[in-house]
């Protein structure tokens, strides 16, 4: 069996798709070399009323706990847009893995055995209303992909290249044709370097460490303080000391900080960074439902430039200014 995706239906258009880079060196460069189903050639999103031109992509990277995968969600609900959770993707593989008996705590996990894994394992991704669901051989584990043995060793499987091989090039195809707020670790970085909306998402390690037992407590797994904030701080320096592909900003990636922000904010600021583009779905406080006019997109580094004409510093969503 196959990695398979379920998304909005889509029309075909000759139009060309933004965001999408060309496979790495090393990696799998068409959906029949990686094992994952075919997409039909010409066939991309078009945004509604905007004749055939593709929506963009939208690229959230960021540590663990900042809130990115719950800002990609609300982001992705505003905007009609697919929100692509890559990391629940890579704790699918943990999970499947450690069912396996290929992966456990103390042992290096074997990439050639994890990288067929990942080819041939039943995985299934589906859109529930804003969130994604994560199948496994047709069960629903979306539940199950933060339990602590999973959080303890996706670090290591994403970071083994035989595993990114085999997901990245189908999360671009996935991605073609735009309409897309992918979120992860290595998504402006690596994934797609060319989106032109690209965000760097973090926040104070002890504002991470106590979302992160607020989401734990509420699924019933007890843990102190001191153990999340000791985890999460692991988990930062694994994925930004690994070889391939670590969490590093880009520089044209504007930079949001969290700390004390509602996953309402967060969003409100990642939309106010992508000018031009149109919110199709419920708004934020004044002028809910009501949709930007259109206006063109715009590089991030075009962007970047055309600030510092103005004088203003890119980096700072402009919602209010500055980054908190």
């Amino acid at each position: 069996m196959s990695l398979r995706a379920k998304r909005a239906p889509c029309r075909r258009t000759r139009a060309a798709t933004r965001g999408t880079a060309p496979a790495g060196k090393g990696e799998a460069t068409s959906a029949a070399e990686s094992g994952f189903p075919q997409a039909q050639p010409g066939e991309s999103c078009a945004a509604p009323g905007r004749g055939d031109a593709p929506r963009p992509i939208i690229a959230i990277d960021g540590p663990s706990g900042a809130g990115k995968s719950t800002a990609a969600a609300l982001v992705a609900e505003r905007t009609a847009f697919l929100h692509l959770d890559t990391g629940a993707m890579y704790r699918a593989v943990t999970l499947a893995a450690i069912r396996a008996g290929l992966a456990a705590p103390g042992s290096p996990p074997r990439e050639d055995v994890l990288g067929r894994l990942a080819l041939r394992s039943g995985f299934e991704v589906q859109r529930a209303g804003r969130r994604q669901r994560v199948l496994l051989d047709g069960e629903d584990v979306t539940g199950e992909l933060r339990r602590p043995d999973v959080e303890a060793l996706v670090p290591l499987v994403a970071g083994l290249p035989s595993v990114r091989r085999a997901l990245v090039p189908w999360q671009r195809r996935m991605a073609e044709g735009g309409g897309v707020v992918a979120d992860g670790r290595d998504m402006g970085t690596a994934v797609f370097p060319d989106a032109p909306f690209k965000f760097f998402v973090t926040a104070d390690l002890d504002e991470r460490a106590r979302r992160r037992c607020r989401e734990l407590a509420r699924r019933g797994v007890e843990a102190s303080l001191d153990e999340v904030r000791r985890a999460l701080a692991e988990r930062d320096a694994l994925d930004s000391d690994r070889p391939v592909a670590p969490l590093v900003r880009h520089p044209e990636a504007v930079l949001v900080d969290t700390t004390g922000l509602s996953a309402e904010e967060v969003a409100r600021r990642i939309l106010d960074g992508c000018p031009g583009l149109a919110a199709a779905g419920p708004g934020f406080g004044d002028g809910a439902g009501e949709a930007a006019p259109p206006g063109p997109v715009r590089p991030a580094g075009r962007r970047r430039a055309e600030a510092a004409a103005e004088g203003r510093h890119s980096d700072a969503p402009s919602s209010d200014g500055g980054d908190r």
